[in-house]
């Protein structure tokens, strides 16, 4: 995967020549100051956004060249996303969150063997209500997994938790990346979880840079 050139204002310049090239098996974290694109970044990787410039590529195809619906396809069956707060669907139970994604998908995998691989097994019948914040952030990784995506995209996955349980997601996420072959991209502010990261990028001032 490969943004290159990537620009992207709203009343000001916020994004302005990004380049960022992720290889599968990697966990990537980003951090930076609010309000400096962090957000606006994921969205345009997730294909939730067009930048004004520049191009994302995937296996060598520019997807901003796609038409709206295999753009769609493609966001839905190569692409994970983990948000801050988890967002599960309040009445289905955790096998029933990752079933419904799958249905969604023309794509097939096991979501029972997932959960055992998430130590969740014992939870697959448990309404949201019922789970501990780390276990919630768990499904949605676990949702964010099931159809074997290529890339993975996690917005703040740790900012409710307290440390044992952020630690857990985030180890999750980079086991992701290096059992799995994915490409993992977290941005964060706790900057206590970036040791599982592979590299850590700052975003300031609209450029993306080594820390």
């Amino acid at each position: 995967m490969k943004l290159t050139n990537i620009h992207h204002a709203y009343e000001q310049p916020i994004l302005t020549g990004v380049d960022l090239t992720v290889s599968p098996g990697e966990c990537i974290g980003i951090i930076g100051p609010s309000g400096s694109g962090k957000s606006t970044l994921l969205q345009i990787l997730g294909l939730l956004k067009r930048p004004d410039a520049g191009s994302l590529s995937f296996d060598t195809v520019d997807v901003f060249s796609l038409d709206e619906e295999t753009r769609r396809k493609l966001r839905l069956n190569e692409i994970g996303f983990v948000f801050q707060d988890a967002q599960l669907v309040p009445y289905l139970t955790v096998r029933e969150q990752l079933e419904l994604v799958q249905a969604e998908s023309e794509t097939e995998g096991d979501a029972m063997a997932l959960l055992m691989d998430l130590g969740l097994g014992h939870r697959s019948n448990e309404l949201p209500n019922r789970l501990s914040g780390g276990e919630r952030q768990r499904v949605a990784v676990a949702r964010a997994l099931i159809n074997d995506p290529k890339l993975i995209l996690a917005d703040e996955p740790t900012a409710s938790l307290d440390y044992p349980n952020g630690r857990l997601v985030m180890e999750r996420l980079a086991e992701a990346a290096h059992e799995r072959n994915k490409r993992v991209i977290v941005i964060t502010h706790d900057e206590r979880m970036l040791d599982v990261c592979d590299r850590v990028l700052r975003l300031r001032d609209g450029q993306l840079n080594p820390v």
